[in-house]
């Protein structure tokens, strides 16, 4: 009797039948809602930057770099221009050991 010691091979399947495919999982459409509905606020959050900067630069205290005011209004533009990161999500699927 011979004994074989190690890793164990991965299991494949017989060559008469086919490789199982598994599909990517459905998105629900809550999230693509979601998604929606981030990116609106965003832009009304955009918008009412804008405005809220437009009203800061009337001031005279605007220019003045030790005001507080100055501040705010560097923020409100800073919001005003924000930009959300651009994310992306690869994925590899498959039984271990196999390619």
């Amino acid at each position: 009797m011979t004994r074989h010691s190690g890793a164990a091979e991965p299991s494949r399947p017989p060559p008469d039948r086919p490789i199982p495919v598994r599909t990517a999982p459905h998105i629900p459409s809550e999230g693509i809602e979601t998604e929606g509905r981030i990116q609106a606020a965003l832009e009304k959050g955009k918008d009412i930057s804008e405005s809220l900067a437009d009203i800061l630069r009337q001031s005279s205290l605007a220019d003045d770099e030790e005001s507080h005011l100055h501040g705010l209004l560097s923020l409100a533009e800073d919001l005003r221009n924000y930009q959300p990161p651009v994310e992306v999500t690869i994925g590899f699927v498959g039984d271990t050991g196999v390619g």
